[in-house]
């Protein structure tokens, strides 16, 4: 992989952004971007495959048979690599998994970005892997079962500049001195982010859903904090330090919120 560029985890980009991480790779999916995830236990592959040299459908359509294809020696090439990564490539034809579900998420399909590959002579010469060559490079795996946090992206041209603007919003908003997390957040949201209402509490929720009241998250216009849902449904729970009940924390409901809201 290039030295030029570096990764990026997706929960730091989100949170950069000002957005959910799955809002964020929601549109990262959407533009097209690639997607690397980092997988404990594969670091390298041993692969044996063979590639055809046909260009094109109708080279194919050439050895159709009844039964399917039957492609001769010829057209076939056998080869051998070793595919090594920190952090593999994720095929886009598997992107809609990451849209669809929710973590976690199950990796059967990984793609290098550089390979060891062996020669007539048996020793393996070294081989970055272009976009024309992913496909016949992506090799399955055995199951692998990743969350958000084991994404990582590279970020986009103008992604920088747009970071650092919203930073200095950002700090004008801490300025205000906003005392509850939902109070900031509803801020954050109507002016910074500029989204609907509702759009706004859903995200509040899924910041819940990752904190699950035991994982810190970093809530936009706020801060650090633990985030819970409760058995009602229009009522989030919040606190500094991990839960110890259900009925832990303080309490946030969605009328509270609308309120705020209509202050804002």
């Amino acid at each position: 992989m290039s030295d030029k560029k570096e990764l990026f985890s997706l929960t730091e980009l989100a949170e950069d952004a000002g957005i959910s991480w799955r809002n964020y790779l929601s549109k990262a999916i959407r533009k097209g971007r690639d997607i690397y995830a980092k997988l404990k236990g594969f670091e390298t592959l041993d692969v044996h495959s063979s590639r055809l040299t046909l260009n094109s459908l109708e080279e194919m359509n050439e050895f159709r048979t009844p039964d399917g294809y039957d492609f001769p020696k010829k057209v076939k090439i056998e080869e051998k690599y070793i595919a090594w990564a920190d952090i593999w490539l994720l095929p886009k034809k598997d992107h809609y998994q990451l849209l669809r579900d929710m973590p976690l998420w199950e990796i059967r399909r990984v793609t290098p970005t550089w390979v060891l590959i062996e020669n007539s002579e048996g020793k393996f010469e070294e081989k970055e892997i272009n976009k024309q060559d992913r496909n016949a490079y992506t090799s399955y795996i055995e199951p692998v079962l990743i969350d958000e946090n084991h994404l990582f992206l590279f970020k986009s041209p103008d992604e920088k500049d747009k970071i650092e603007v919203k930073d200095e919003r950002v700090k004008s908003l801490l300025a205000t001195g906003k005392r509850k997390p939902h109070t900031a957040s509803v801020v954050y949201a109507k002016t910074i982010m500029k989204i609907k209402r509702g759009d706004a509490w859903h995200q509040l929720g899924q910041y819940s859903d990752q904190s699950k009241g035991s994982t810190q998250v970093s809530l936009p216009g706020w801060g650090l904090i633990y985030l819970k849902g409760d058995r009602e449904k229009a009522k989030l729970r919040y606190k500094y330090t991990k839960f110890d009940g259900p009925k832990d924390g303080e309490t946030i409901t969605r009328k509270a919120f609308d309120s705020e809201w209509n202050r804002a």
